[in-house]
């Protein structure tokens, strides 16, 4: 299922950073530096997998036009 969230923190040298979530909790990601397009404030969306004893996005990829409207209005 897909998540949809904002990028809250992100290092563009490691790939690393945090997303909040519809549900305001934050997952960290990490992309390649090939995908590594992403900035700060980005709205994304993402799959969750558990990875060790943590969350993780994966797939992280940018999305506007999807993200619900009220998640918009009160993140933006």
């Amino acid at each position: 299922m897909l998540r949809y969230g904002k990028i809250t923190e992100f290092n563009a040298i490691t790939g690393k950073g945090k997303i909040v979530d519809t549900n305001e909790q934050d997952i960290c990601f990490e992309v390649s530096k090939m995908n590594a397009l992403l900035f700060v404030e980005d709205q994304v969306r993402f799959r969750i997998m558990l990875i060790g004893e943590r969350l993780q996005a994966t797939g992280v990829k940018k999305n506007v036009s999807r993200l619900p409207k009220s998640f918009m209005d009160h993140n933006l």
